[in-house]
């Protein structure tokens, strides 16, 4: 087992305890103490992590090679470059509390399960001002980060007001949090997808195991290239990999699809290799050469491609409005209630309360969420991740 330093600094300057078992050694601060932040992606691929809240957790957490620092004011000048440190900052009285679940060593990665705590802190008595961070000095070599939440409780990912707590914006050509158009924008409680760019929102956080229920309907909107085309969207789940990875547009994931006719269909957004698959039982008739969704029909995997859902209409074009005899999606203007089910390696897609499509085997089985924007007026309301026990 590689061993780590740890070291606390105490903004207090409170004696040093020697607490050394030859993997870490701390000074403490005082009896007890909170520390809090959100985990968020940082240019070059790096996270920012930091979900201490009492000393035992602390303690625990030295596999991660923490490091945390008071004020800045009371560091040498030019530290954070010197010791290349992925810092975050937060007030003490914040009322976003985080604990850590279970650290994991899997390979060459460092995985860190962390929840919201639901306690209350009173951190800013001791300091004003905390950053954690993990040093790339103190980690391994090549050794790599991935932070995964975890919870009980239903999270509101989107509150109706702002999106951004909880996600960023990707669009082609322009990379991150650069919409000047107002692709994605609210408007009277309502997420308002323009189309006008090929693009997404991304969840600033890696989920695994939940119920993502998402209310959206179609605004009638068709955008140029695509204004004779059937309106299409979608909710690609397990997303991991760089921002704009497949096209230029999207992490590789694995996709849930919303499109007039298909809303349910599975599409493995990967890179063709056997990192990315599904398997779902079809019928013996493909259409298209896709398998379409049959609960009592053979197994198929595909690491690539689609894999309908159990009422496509075999008919079905890439026209505007389509609309095939067996839809359980409603029409322009009403709204939808789109589930998707990620339980470790299954996906169920679930549209109106009528399950349309199931996948197992699954790879990846965590990852980001993303909701695309591809020359169709979509509107969201509701935007609910229901953790999985």
């Amino acid at each position: 087992m590689i061993r780590f330093m740890t070291i606390l600094f105490s903004l207090a300057f409170a004696s040093a305890v020697s607490a050394e078992d030859g993997a870490f050694a701390y000074q403490e601060i005082a009896p007890s103490y909170f520390l809090k932040n959100t985990v968020e992606p940082l240019e070059g691929g790096a996270t920012r992590v930091g979900i201490l809240r009492s000393q035992k957790e602390f303690d625990s957490f030295f596999g991660a090679a923490a490091v945390m620092i008071p004020n800045q004011k009371f560091l040498p000048e030019n530290f954070f470059e010197e010791n290349a440190i992925l810092f975050f900052a937060e007030w003490g009285n914040t009322p976003w509390e985080y604990e850590i679940v279970k650290t994991e060593k899997v390979g060459a990665t460092l995985k860190v399960f962390y929840r919201k705590s639901g306690t209350s802190s009173d951190s800013a008595t001791y300091s004003p001002f905390f950053m954690l961070g993990v040093s790339k000095k103190l980690l391994a070599p090549d050794t790599k980060l991935e932070t995964i939440f975890c919870s009980s409780a239903p999270i509101e990912l989107f509150d109706g007001k702002d999106f951004s707590k909880h996600w960023y914006v990707y669009l082609m050509d322009r990379g991150v949090d650069n919409d000047p158009n107002g692709v994605f924008v609210v408007r009277n409680g309502v997420l308002h997808i323009s189309g006008e760019e090929m693009g997404c929102i991304t969840t600033r956080e890696i989920y695994e195991n939940y119920r993502l229920i998402v209310e959206y309907r179609w605004t009638g909107a068709a955008l140029p290239p695509r204004e004779k085309n059937a309106r299409d969207c979608g909710v690609l789940v397990h997303s991991v990999g760089a921002d704009g990875a497949w096209g230029k547009t999207w992490m590789y994931s694995l996709e849930c699809n919303i499109i007039e006719g298909g809303t349910g269909d599975f599409i493995v957004v990967g890179d063709k290799s056997e990192n990315f698959s599904i398997t779902a039982t079809i019928k013996p008739e493909l259409q298209k050469n896709c398998g379409v969704y049959d609960p009592n029909g053979t197994p198929h995997t595909i690491h690539v491609g689609r894999i309908n859902w159990f009422g496509r209409d075999p008919n079905w074009s890439d026209t505007i409005g389509f609309r095939g005899a067996n839809d359980i999606e409603r029409p322009v203007g009403e709204w939808n209630t789109l589930e998707v089910v990620c339980d470790g390696d299954e996906i169920t897609n679930i549209l109106n309360g009528v399950v349309v499509n199931h996948a197992t085997d699954v790879k990846p089985t965590r990852g980001k969420i993303q909701i695309q924007s591809e020359y169709a007026g979509v509107e969201i309301r509701r935007i609910t991740l229901v953790p999985i026990k």
